[in-house]
């Protein structure tokens, strides 16, 4: 025959083990999402890195390209008429250079600086740009 007391204890450390099981489940189950979880890192590359891999390069100081820069500056000058050049297009000069054909120096400078600066995506204005204007 068991003791009493061992039925006793037996029982209670049953009841124990469902009780503790049972609390461990409800919070498992009504628990908020947690927060702290890896936040997504957003990568940020040079905008001429984000041509790697794709048919898009950036114009060069090569002759061959001059045409190319013609038609690109003419397009830049066609968008930007109306407006006073500002940020990453700032230009000594701007009201001057607008009737010109032939693309500026400082103008395929800017188109090199501003491929070397980061941007986050494709998306991004400033990528966007630099292939319309500075990009075959």
């Amino acid at each position: 025959m068991i003791n009493p007391t061992v039925k006793i204890v037996g029982a209670g450390i049953g009841i124990g083990g469902v009780v503790s099981g049972s609390a461990v489940g409800i919070y498992q189950l009504t628990k908020q999402p947690s927060t702290d979880k890896k936040k997504t890192q957003v990568v940020s590359k040079k905008i001429s890195e984000w041509f790697e891999g794709t048919t898009i390069t950036l114009l060069g100081s090569d002759p061959t390209h001059a045409d190319t820069w013609n038609t690109k500056w003419q397009s830049f000058q066609a968008a930007n008429k109306p407006t006073v050049l500002g940020g990453h297009w700032t230009m000594n000069k701007w009201t001057e250079k607008q009737g010109e054909s032939t693309a500026p120096e400082e103008f395929k400078s800017l188109c090199r600086s501003n491929s070397e600066k980061h941007v986050s995506s494709k998306l991004d204005t400033l990528y966007l740009k630099v292939v319309e204007y500075c990009a075959k």
